[in-house]
């Protein structure tokens, strides 16, 4: 890697096409979090966990529920999500392959590498989680375009009015 490039303390962030109504002043939010706390490796994006999570046992034939998760310290992990360059480049160089083709959360590969490394200078450092807006749900299902049409609709139609009154 050229050091001329980027620099361990650059700025990388983590988001996905799922997610396409973000504001640029929430990335600028988590940004500032991050670069303002020198004890802070990462921001990621969460909200509060809404649905009931349960854990499971896999039987022959059968799955059987082994108990349901307390929420009041659970929540959903969205994107976008920022990193100290060093801290997501040194986890990703650690994570096994299996890490990367199936866990997609950074922020975990980031607690799990840079920060539980005692030998690592993260490692009295820590992930920041800052609320979500609103408008970060995920463009899944067939049915999520029509919502997304409408959403881009009305901003459309809330930009206009501005110029109009402006």
């Amino acid at each position: 890697m050229n050091n001329d490039v980027i620099g361990d303390g650059d700025v990388v962030i983590v988001h996905d096409v799922v997610r396409p109504l973000i504001e640029r002043s929430y990335f600028e939010i988590l940004t500032n979090a991050l670069l303002e706390d020198s004890n802070c490796v990462a921001c990621g994006s969460s909200l509060p966990l809404i649905s009931t999570v349960l854990t499971k046992e896999d039987k022959i034939n059968k799955v059987i529920m082994k108990q349901s998760l307390n929420r009041c310290n659970l929540l959903n992990s969205e994107t976008p999500q920022v990193f100290l360059f060093k801290s997501i480049y040194s986890s990703i160089l650690e994570a096994t392959c299996d890490e990367l083709d199936n866990g997609t959360e950074c922020l975990e590969l980031v607690r799990k590498y840079a920060l539980n490394n005692e030998s690592n200078s993260n490692y009295h450092r820590y992930i920041r989680l800052i609320p979500s807006p609103n408008n970060v749900w995920k463009v899944t299902y067939l049915s999520d375009f029509s919502r997304l049409e409408r959403e881009l609709i009305l901003k459309e139609t809330k930009i206009f009015i501005e110029i109009l009154n402006s």
